[in-house]
C-alpha cells in the first residue's frame, strides 16, 4: 500500500456530516488492520461523511471501508489485537496472493453453503467479470483469472445469501 511515489505525509480527515470534529487517517504507517477512523451511527438507515486531504499533506487514500448495520455485539476494548501484517495471508477469509498478476484465489471458510456470487469491479463500481459458484463444504478455494486486465486497484465483491464482503485487490 502507499505505492504513490511522493514523499510528505498521507493524512485524510474524515467527519460525520453535522460533526464538528475531524477525524485523522494516516496512510504513511498503513500496515495494519488498526489504523482506522472509526465511527459509530445509530438511530439512521444513512449517515453522509466528508472526507479531505489534511493541509499540509501530499495526498492521501482510504484502502478499506467497513460498514455494519446492526447492534454494536463489541466494543473496541473486547475486540482481538490487530493482526500483524505477515499474518495477514494466513487469515481464512481473503483473495491470496495480493498483489497479484495472472489469477488470485478467494477463500472462504464458514457455515455457508449454498450459491456464492462473485463479481469483479473496478474501483467506480463497473462490473468488468463475475462467477457463481456452488459452495458445499466449510472451506472454499476459488482461483480467479485476472487475464487481460490492467495493472491498477480492483475490487472483488463476495455475495452469500444477504450477505455481501468486499476486498481489494491490487493488480501487478
Amino acid at each position: 500500500w502507499g505505492s504513490i511515489a511522493l514523499s510528505g505525509s498521507r493524512i485524510a480527515q474524515i467527519r460525520a456530516e453535522g460533526d464538528n470534529t475531524w477525524k485523522e487517517y494516516n496512510a504513511s504507517f498503513n500496515t495494519s488492520l488498526s489504523n482506522a477512523a472509526v465511527f459509530t451511527v445509530t438511530g439512521k438507515t444513512e449517515q453522509l461523511f466528508e472526507i479531505r486531504v489534511k493541509a499540509g499533506s501530499t495526498f492521501s487514500y482510504i484502502n478499506v471501508l467497513d460498514i455494519t448495520s446492526g447492534p454494536v455485539v463489541a466494543s473496541p476494548a473486547s475486540l482481538p489485537a490487530p493482526v500483524a501484517e505477515a499474518e495477514l495471508s494466513t487469515l481464512r477469509n481473503g483473495i491470496t496472493p495480493n498483489p497479484a498478476k495472472g489469477s488470485t484465489r478467494l477463500n472462504l471458510d464458514n457455515e455457508y453453503k449454498g450459491v456464492v456470487a462473485i463479481r469483479l469491479l473496478q474501483v467506480n463500481g463497473r462490473e468488468i467479470r463475475r462467477w457463481r459458484v456452488t459452495k458445499t463444504a466449510q472451506v472454499l478455494a476459488q482461483e480467479l483469472s485476472l487475464a487481460g486486465l490492467a495493472q491498477g486497484v480492483y475490487l472483488i465483491e463476495v455475495q452469500m445469501n444477504d450477505r455481501k464482503t468486499v476486498f481489494r485487490l491490487l493488480k501487478d
